[in-house]
């Protein structure tokens, strides 16, 4: 899987971090990255199964009316538990952090100047990941397929043997 095979979301209500980042992100590492600014948006659009998201914690935190990144990941989760969810955020809180890691986050990055290469090298790192799951998924079902072809050989082999020692 290319980088650019990715469907990749970003929820992140700051507009500014959100298309420096994947600005950033598509120049240096060639990932393509879908903005929403709000949970609810992006949350209408799962059905397109995106790969990765990276979720602000702090989401629409001075809206009450809309969901945070708490809320949003706990409903990814709920839907579509398969989907890699990277949590990003300004608060340094490790007790917040293991948390949503528990949750079902698979990472936790703090938005500073190291935003863009951290975020870089885990979406390569995501990627690697999802290409491992792809290829064990290939070999096994192409293992499973030869073990039924072997079956049914052996069974083609059996019916052979019991029809030539009946006509024979």
């Amino acid at each position: 899987m290319n980088s650019s095979d990715l469907k990749i979301f970003m929820a992140e209500d700051n507009e500014f971090f959100s298309i420096m980042i994947a600005a950033a992100i598509k120049d240096q590492y060639g990932f393509n990255i879908d903005i929403f600014h709000t949970g609810e948006n992006m949350l209408k659009r799962m059905v397109e199964k995106p790969d990765i998201i990276l979720l602000d914690f702090q989401l629409n935190s001075e809206n009450e009316n809309c969901m945070n990144g708490d809320e949003v990941l706990r409903n990814i989760k709920l839907t579509n538990p398969d989907t890699k969810v990277v949590m990003i955020s300004s608060q340094k809180d490790l007790e917040m952090a293991i948390e949503l890691l528990k949750f079902g986050a698979c990472n936790y990055i703090c938005k500073d100047l190291h935003s863009v290469k951290n975020i870089g090298i885990t979406l390569q790192n995501l990627q690697e990941l999802l290409n491992l799951k792809t290829e064990v998924k290939f070999y096994k079902s192409k293992s499973t397929k030869e073990k039924y072809r072997l079956a049914w050989l052996s069974v083609l082999v059996f019916f052979g043997l019991i029809t030539s020692y009946f006509l024979g």
